[in-house]
C-alpha cells in the first residue's frame, strides 16, 4: 500500500520518537577523554614519586592540585549537561557518586583495620579505627587538620590512611557543588538571564574567596590550610570554570553554525 503523501512514514515525529536514547555503554564511551586520562595519570604519577623519593622530587605532592581541577572539570560539565532540577534529582547525582566510590572505599578501610590489627602496636589501634571512621565519613581532612598533621613530612606519615585526606576534599566538594549549581540556574532562569554566564559569575566569585582564604590561612596556619576543604575549593572551582566556558563556546558556536546554515 502506498504511504500518505501528506503523512510521510519518514518524516512522522512519532516515527523519530522511537529512536532509543544512547545506552550507558555508549555514553560512557562517548565521553572517553584521552587527554584527562592522561593528566590523571601525570597527577598520580608526581604524587607517587614524591612518596617515594621526596627529596628528588619535593613538590610532586602538586599532582593533588592537579588532580582536584580536573575532578571540578568533569563534575561540572556533568552538571552543566544534565543539571539536577529539583531534590530528586541531586540525590540521584549524589547515589551514582556514592555507588561509584564507597564499595572499593569500604574494602580498602576494612583491611586497613585488620592489617593494623595484625602488625601495628596494640597502642596505635584505637587511633586507627578513629581515622578509619573519619575516612569512612569523608571527614579525615578535618581530622587530620585539627591535629595539625603536616602532611609534607610524608616519611613519617601519622595514619595509615591518612591519603584518604583528597577522597574526602572531593566528596564534600561533591556534596555541595551541586546544590550551587542547581541554585545559581535557578536564579538565572527566574530572573531570565543566561544561565552559562550566570553560572560562571557565580563559580568565580567562590573561586576567588576561597583563594583569598586560602592565601590567608598558608600563611598563619599550613597544615590547616593544607587538609581543609574551604582553602581547595578554588582548585575544583577552576576546574568548574573551564567546563562552564567550555560549554558557553560548544553552545555559541553551535548557535553560529546554525545562523551561518543556508535556509
Amino acid at each position: 500500500m502506498a504511504v500518505s503523501e501528506t503523512q510521510p512514514e519518514t518524516h512522522s515525529p512519532k516515527h523519530h520518537s522511537k529512536i532509543p536514547p544512547p545506552t550507558d555503554g555508549q555514553r560512557k564511551a562517548s565521553d572517553f577523554r584521552p587527554d584527562i586520562q592522561g593528566l590523571r595519570a601525570l597527577a598520580v604519577s608526581l604524587v607517587l614519586l614524591f612518596h617515594l623519593w621526596p627529596n628528588r622530587l619535593g613538590g610532586g605532592y602538586i599532582g593533588v592540585d592537579i588532580f582536584f581541577v580536573i575532578s571540578g572539570f568533569l563534575i561540572t560539565s556533568h552538571l552543566v549537561a544534565h543539571p539536577p532540577r529539583n531534590a530528586r534529582g541531586l540525590a540521584e547525582f549524589w547515589g551514582r557518586r556514592i555507588r561509584r566510590l564507597l564499595p572499593a572505599s569500604l574494602l580498602v578501610l576494612f583491611s586497613t583495620i585488620v592489617v593494623s590489627r595484625l602488625i601495628a602496636p596494640e597502642t596505635q589501634w584505637a587511633n586507627t579505627a578513629r581515622d578509619v571512621r573519619a575516612a569512612t565519613l569523608y571527614a579525615l581532612n578535618w581530622r587530620l587538620a585539627g591535629n595539625s598533621v603536616d602532611y609534607l613530612a610524608s616519611e613519617n606519615a601519622s595514619s595509615p590512611v591518612q591519603h584518604f585526606w583528597s577522597l574526602s576534599v572531593e566528596e564534600q566538594f561533591y556534596l555541595i557543588w551541586p546544590i550551587l549549581i542547581l541554585g545559581l540556574m535557578l536564579w538565572a532562569l527566574r530572573s531570565q538571564r543566561d544561565q552559562l554566564r550566570t553560572a560562571f559569575a557565580g563559580l568565580a566569585v567562590v573561586v576567588a574567596a576561597s583563594l583569598a582564604y586560602s592565601i590567608y590561612e598558608t600563611a598563619y596556619d599550613p597544615p590547616l590550610a593544607y587538609f581543609v576543604t574551604p582553602t581547595r575549593i578554588w582548585e575544583l572551582g577552576i576546574g568548574g570554570i573551564l567546563a562552564v566556558s567550555l560549554a558557553r563556546r560548544t553552545r555559541d558556536k553551535r548557535g553560529f553554525m546554525a545562523d551561518s546554515a543556508p535556509a
